[in-house]
C-alpha cells in the first residue's frame, strides 16, 4: 500500500483501540486506501480526531477533499512546501 506504514502496523492501526491514532497516519492511511472525501473524513472520526482549528489541519481538511487521488509522495512534498508536517511512517521518522 502506498502509506508508507507496514500491513503489520495498517492492521494494529485499525484493529487496536488502544492505540494512538495520530492524525498524520490516518490521513497517509486515507490517501493510499485512495478514499473519497466522505469516507476519508468517517475514518478520521473513528480514529476519534476532531479537527483542531489550525493552519496545519486546515490544510489536512482540504487535501482529503481536493487532492485525494494524488500520491503520497506529492501530497507530502505539497505540505513541506506548505510547512506542514508530512504524512506515513518513513516521512514522520516513525
Amino acid at each position: 500500500m502506498r502509506t508508507n506504514y507496514t500491513d503489520r502496523q495498517i492492521r494494529k492501526f485499525l484493529n487496536d483501540e488502544n492505540t494512538k491514532k495520530e492524525i498524520t497516519a490516518t490521513c497517509a492511511l486515507c490517501i493510499g486506501l485512495k478514499l473519497i472525501p466522505p469516507f476519508s473524513e468517517d475514518l478520521v472520526g473513528k480514529a476519534g480526531h476532531r479537527w483542531a482549528i489550525t493552519e496545519e489541519e486546515y490544510y489536512y481538511q482540504r487535501i482529503l477533499k481536493y487532492q485525494y487521488k494524488d500520491s503520497l509522495e506529492k501530497i507530502n512534498a505539497h505540505l513541506i512546501e506548505l510547512g506542514c508536517r508530512p504524512w506515513g511512517g518513513r516521512s514522520t521518522g516513525k
